[in-house]
């Protein structure tokens, strides 16, 4: 009986160190995860290697927690996006999803990945598409979703939803955010064929925007829809402001319009002629085959 109790004593002991044990190592992982979490997201660090330990670590700390852990594999997947590895983000994005399926964000990242990685087909931007219908459906809203939604639609040519989703984004946009999602709504309206629309909303974005590089997009699209309504004076005019924008470079645009419209240079053009002579369909060649500009950043 004595051996017994001893026994029994000896295993409540041991069981009594173990959990304090854990308890402890569960204090210093908690004090680790915290400095691991500011590494992972930084998103100014150069320090790939250093960035990629700590949201592994992360993602090894939280195995058996699915929301941190997919949380931590979400991190992963935008830095390693942002490094040129874009199949491997695909995979954590695929790991975040399974072990959190009602998270918005994840399927809105994984339908941006999936243009990247995949081949560009028709099925794979449908795919893409539908992850970001399933993104809004969990409460996606974000006037950067709704850009992204845009391009989604965009990819299939289905310009008019685009352009609904470019005034949901309008609509969305904080202050601070609504010079890019009134470029998106150019871009829509030039996929659309609005060309009188167009030129209003590039003019209005003109009167409101106080960045050089919103400017020089809103004279470009400008220049394009004057270009269309072979209004050449209008299209030297915008063609020169944006040829002067410090933001962007202009020669691979005039060698659109010279190959396509007989564009020359800002100020002198075989243009000229064709609009005297009314070759309208000659100038809207030219214009169509216009590439609009990134936005930076």
């Amino acid at each position: 009986m004595r051996k017994l109790l001893r026994a029994i004593g000896w295993l409540i002991r041991y069981f009594i160190t173990i959990s304090a044990g854990f308890a402890t190592m569960t204090a210093v992982q908690a004090l680790a995860a915290v400095h691991y979490d500011g590494v992972c997201r930084d998103r100014d660090s150069y320090n790939f290697e250093k960035q990629h330990h700590a949201c592994s670590w992360l993602i090894r700390a939280f195995v058996l927690d699915d929301e941190r852990s997919a949380e931590a594999l979400y991190d992963r997947a935008k830095l390693l996006s942002r490094n040129d590895r874009p199949n491997i983000a695909l995979r954590d994005i695929e790991r975040a999803i399974a072990l959190s399926p009602n998270a918005a964000t994840y399927y809105w990242a994984r339908g941006c990945l999936r243009t990247i990685v995949k081949p560009a087909t028709k099925s794979v931007y449908q795919s893409a598409l539908e992850d970001a219908r399933l993104a809004e459906q969990l409460g996606a809203t974000s006037s950067e979703f709704y850009q992204d939604m845009a391009q989604r639609h965009d990819e299939l040519k289905q310009h008019r939803q685009a352009l609904e989703d470019a005034d949901r984004a309008i609509a969305a946009a904080p202050s601070s955010a609504l010079e890019v999602a009134r470029v998106v709504r150019l871009s829509a309206l030039a996929k659309f064929n609005a060309f009188q629309s167009l030129e209003s909303a590039a003019s209005a974005l003109l009167e409101l925007s106080e960045q050089d590089w919103a400017t020089g997009i809103a004279h470009m699209y400008q220049a394009h829809a004057r270009c269309v309504a072979a209004d050449l004076d209008g299209f030297i005019s915008d063609l020169t402001a944006f040829a002067t924008n410090p933001n962007f470079d202009l020669r691979d645009l005039l060698d659109l319009y010279r190959d396509h419209g007989g564009y020359e240079d800002p100020i002198t053009s075989d243009m000229a002629s064709a609009v005297k002579q009314g070759l309208r369909r000659t100038i809207a060649l030219g214009c169509g085959h216009v590439v609009p500009p990134r936005v930076p950043g």
